[in-house]
């Protein structure tokens, strides 16, 4: 396992925005948090995420809320996951725990 840390800026308003370009590990743990100071949500899912849908993050606000998501067998690669918002000051941390 390698873990793997990345701060994604938006830099356009209402355009989706990859985390990573890492398509060959697999996540085993994530967790993204919304960096303090934004204005706005961020919206974390896939590369179709708009500015209003996908898992909601307020700001200074951590996604999944309860801890780190664990995927069990049916893991994902880093690549898959993207976010977007309605603001340009937008900032995700991301954090990931990813099987080579």
């Amino acid at each position: 396992m390698r873990p793997l840390f990345t701060t994604t800026n938006l830099v356009t308003a209402g355009t989706a925005v990859q985390l990573s370009t890492d398509a060959a590990g697999r996540v085993a743990i994530f967790q993204a948090t919304n960096r303090a100071g934004g204005t706005g949500n961020v919206y974390l899912g896939s590369s179709a995420v708009s500015s209003a849908s996908g898992y909601r993050i307020s700001s200074g606000g951590v996604w999944p809320p309860n801890g780190p998501l664990y995927f069990g067998a049916t893991r994902v690669s880093p690549s898959q996951f993207w976010m977007n918002s309605s603001t340009t000051t937008a900032r995700l941390d991301l954090f990931l725990l990813v099987d080579p």
